[in-house]
């Protein structure tokens, strides 16, 4: 990054992820996070590293906000849908999908969910933003 930025140049950062505090989306997380084991993502803090390891170059620590949403969906095939769009869940045998898939559905069969005023279902989201410059 470092050799792609002019000096006091500005990088930004923004990650969404689910929001865990809620219980039926850390139990949907718990499924589906398994299957992520060879990406770096952001959930794990190690893309911190590269900015730790580089205080020479950008100025250490990063600036930060977080945001906090619900995000409307209307059914919970739809949220069945926003966790096969994952890459490590499409990408796996359809068998795998289809074991994934019945467990998500026990976890949404059961779950409590905050609706908004058309009875969408509110997914909780937050929202991760960053940014430095270059020294």
């Amino acid at each position: 990054m470092s050799r792609v930025l002019t000096s006091n140049g500005f990088l930004g950062l923004i990650w969404n992820l689910e929001d865990d505090r809620t219980s039926w989306v850390r139990d949907l997380r718990a499924i589906y996070e398994q299957f992520d084991v060879v990406a770096p993502q952001y959930r794990t803090g190690q893309w911190e590293l590269a900015f730790r390891s580089n205080e020479h170059a950008f100025e250490y620590p990063l600036q930060h906000i977080r945001l906090e949403r619900l995000v409307p969906v209307d059914t919970t095939e739809h949220v069945w849908l926003r966790v096969l769009s994952k890459s490590y869940i499409h990408s796996q045998p359809q068998d795998v999908i289809d074991r994934v898939k019945a467990e998500v559905d026990a976890i949404l069969d059961t779950a409590t969910f905050q609706r908004d005023g058309s009875g969408r279902i509110l997914y909780p989201y937050v929202t991760d933003m960053y940014w430095t410059h270059k020294k």
